[in-house]
This record gives structure tokens, C-alpha cells and sequence, in this order.
């Protein structure tokens, strides 16, 4: 498989403050692949996705998208990815399908607008205030917004956090056809169901550090003595987060 992303031994540091929010991290994620970055708040995972939407500026450390760098080809990178970020409030006085169409006037090539509303279920609400929509329906639309530019990787920071199990689910199905139809997705989550359903390749994040990596099963197989072979599964990433930092990642703890 084709590398997508190369992240090597990539560190940031906020001068200000002096905190490391990103510690020696490396990883690569492949074509066709969602690879998700787990861990609790403050772990350095959204550091890490704004360094490699060209957001931030890293420290020190190298990453390339599809072998190019930021300091060399922004305009090509660019046109190849999209994002949704954790907080998304610059819309709420656009309509549904307004926002769509924002975002498609950036690209030379594009979705048709009503088709990509009507395969996100939002063909009903595209002449709704964004403000008027339930938090479920305005992910769809941000992802909506994300994707009507044809992108090849998409970016998404947390993206189901705040919803309702029945809309999580929505979305993790949305998210799992975008990546079977060859969109390439890193993703960050402290959601473990989330992690295990939609991701091909994870790196657990701990204090700006990954602490392990690699496909789900095998993550949780090589962190416990016995490999988990028969159902019901004895363990979760929770129960290797658990075991290895000695705490929880709880729902709970983000509420």
C-alpha cells in the first residue's frame, strides 16, 4: 500500500509555557486506511492533527502528505484534504446548503451539491439555518463540507463528541463508507467503541507520547498474556490504556 502520511519523530514544544505537547511521535498512515489517535484530553492529539493540516508549526521533526512538505507545496496539499476541527461556530447564520457550497467555490472540481446532501441525509434541511440544527445533523453537514472538494484525506478531530449514541452511530457509518469508497482518514478520539469500529491502525497517546500502535486486535492481544481468541472478547483498548497508564479513559471523564 501507498503511504499517505510519514510522521517522523515530529515534537512540539509552545515556547510561551514551555509544555511539550508532542513528544517524539512517529507513525504512518496508508492509502485507503482510517487511522485513528487515541487518547484522553491533553493527550497532543489535536496538536498533532493541526501540525499536519499545516495549522501549527511543529518543533522539530518531519512530516510528509503524499511526499510533499507545508514549506514547499501548500497549494497542493490543500487542494487534496479536508478536516473537520472539535469546534465549528463560524456557520451558524449560513444555510445548509450555503455552507456546501462555500466550501465547494474552493475547489476546481466538486460533488454536486444536492447529490452529497442527499447521500448525507440532508437534502430535507438544505435551506435550514445551521443554528437550527440538532448536533448530529450539523457533523453531517461539516463533514458534508469537508468532503464536497473530493479530497483524498480527511481530517477529524473528535468528531462525534457531544452526540447522542444513535447519531454517533450515524456518523461511524458515514465515516466507514467514505473509507471504503478510498478516502484515506485520520481521525482522533477518546472513544474506544469509536477506535475499534473505524479504525484500521490506531497509536494510543499518552502525555504527547504513543504508548502503542498498531491494529486493534493486535494491540490488545500483545498487551495481555493469553491472546484473545473466542468470544465474547475479554478486553478493550480501555482495558490496554488501563493497563499501561494505570488510568481510565471514560466517557464520563469528558462530560
Amino acid at each position: 500500500m501507498t503511504s499517505v502520511i510519514e510522521v517522523k519523530s515530529l515534537r512540539k514544544v509552545y515556547s510561551r509555557t514551555n509544555k511539550v505537547a508532542v513528544d517524539d511521535v512517529s507513525f504512518s498512515v496508508q492509502e485507503g486506511e482510517c487511522f485513528g489517535l487515541l487518547g484522553p484530553n491533553g493527550a497532543g492529539k489535536t496538536t498533532t492533527l493541526e501540525i499536519l493540516q499545516g495549522l501549527r508549526k511543529p518543533t522539530s521533526g518531519e512530516i510528509t502528505l503524499f511526499g510533499y512538505t507545508w514549506q514547499k507545496h501548500e497549494t497542493q496539499l490543500r487542494g487534496l484534504m479536508g478536516g473537520v476541527m472539535q469546534h465549528n461556530n463560524l456557520y451558524d447564520k449560513l444555510k445548509v446548503k450555503e455552507c456546501v457550497e462555500l466550501f465547494a467555490s474552493f475547489y476546481q472540481n466538486y460533488t454536486p451539491i444536492l447529490e452529497l446532501l442527499e447521500r448525507f441525509n440532508l437534502l430535507e434541511k438544505k435551506d435550514a439555518w445551521l443554528s437550527e440544527l440538532s448536533g448530529g445533523q450539523k457533523q453531517r453537514v461539516f463533514l458534508a463540507m469537508a468532503v464536497v472538494g473530493q479530497p483524498r484525506l480527511v481530517f477529524l478531530d473528535e468528531p462525534t463528541t457531544g452526540l447522542d449514541p444513535t447519531s454517533r452511530q450515524d456518523f461511524w457509518h458515514i465515516i466507514k463508507d467514505l473509507k471504503e469508497s478510498g478516502t484515506c482518514i485520520l481521525m482522533t478520539t477518546h472513544y474506544m467503541d469509536e477506535a475499534e469500529f473505524l479504525c484500521d491502525n490506531l497509536a494510543i497517546i499518552n502525555s504527547g507520547k504513543i504508548i502503542e500502535a498498531g491494529r486493534p486486535n493486535d494491540i490488545i492481544n500483545r498487551t495481555f498474556e493469553a491472546p484473545i481468541i473466542k468470544e465474547p472478547r475479554k478486553a478493550t483498548l480501555n482495558d490496554v490504556f488501563l493497563k499501561l497508564t494505570g488510568s481510565s479513559i471514560s466517557r464520563e471523564s469528558y462530560a
